[in-house]
């Protein structure tokens, strides 16, 4: 078995997510293993504005959501901790799948446990597969979490 010393979970406070979460610990503490938990803001897209346009504080916007994610996060992390585990939370930005994966390699995770909302057809066309992108370019194994059968 590989050597599991670090979990990458990221999350985005949704059902699945939680779901994600517990199974990460409790493989997390089956291990020994610290859990990494990140929750990644997507970039608020700048677009240039026309004469009489209303201006709008894009750096104060950015600076109070990642205030609310840390709360968010620090939360989340309290309400759902099931195991006596290490975790150390983390706040990106950018491009989801690409900012789980950085954070994963540069903490040096020996795996990502990710969930899926299972979406498929046309929700998958419009919404996109983090999971799947992360699957894609993850240069350690993933494990992927189904969203719970109610």
């Amino acid at each position: 078995m590989l050597p599991v010393r670090k979990i990458l979970v990221p999350t985005d406070f949704s059902e699945p997510a939680k779901e994600g979460f517990h199974k990460a610990c409790r493989i997390a503490e089956h291990f020994g293993a610290e859990l990494l938990v990140v929750y990644v803001n997507p970039r608020v897209p700048i677009i240039p504005a026309g004469n009489g346009a209303v201006t709008f504080n894009v750096e104060g916007y950015q600076e109070e959501v990642r205030q609310i994610s840390k709360r968010n996060l620090e939360d989340f992390i309290v309400a759902q901790q099931t195991a006596a585990v290490a975790i150390t939370p983390f706040i990106r930005e950018g491009e989801v799948a690409e900012e789980i994966v950085r954070t994963a390699e540069e903490n040096h995770a020996d795996l990502i446990v990710i969930a899926t909302h299972g979406y498929s057809g046309w929700k998958k066309f419009l919404l996109g597969s983090v999971t799947e992108r992360v699957i894609r370019i993850a240069t350690m194994p993933v494990l992927t979490i189904r969203e719970p059968e109610e």
